[in-house]
């Protein structure tokens, strides 16, 4: 997946972190979470990013959209350009529509 980065010319601004066991340590400091799956049944990760005040911005797959509901973004599956528009949309919020949104998270 590294050489991904490098022929991209992203490598120096990002990190792979391998597969986790401390979600709980690592999820609070993100500042949103993104799932781009194609296909999914009911996505733990979203709800257990959610649980960590962190909100989401994910793909309509499975129960997704139900999860997530008004306290992120779903945006349709394979649409790059929708995903990118969701995470710009969410991190360019005012810090308080921002807290607003982490408390949303935390509390669905």
């Amino acid at each position: 997946m590294g050489y991904l980065l490098a022929e991209n010319g992203i490598s120096e601004g990002a990190h792979l972190l391998g597969p986790r066991d401390n979600l709980q340590m690592f999820l609070p400091g993100l500042d949103v979470f993104c799932l781009s799956s194609r296909s999914e049944g009911f996505p733990t990760v979203v709800g257990e990013a959610m649980s960590c005040s962190v909100p989401c911005v994910a793909t309509d797959v499975g129960d997704t959209a139900q999860l997530v509901s008004n306290v992120g973004r779903v945006v349709p599956k394979e649409n790059p350009e929708a995903l990118a528009q969701g995470l710009l949309l969410l991190l360019k919020l005012p810090k308080d529509e921002r807290m607003s949104m982490n408390l949303g998270a935390l509390a669905r």
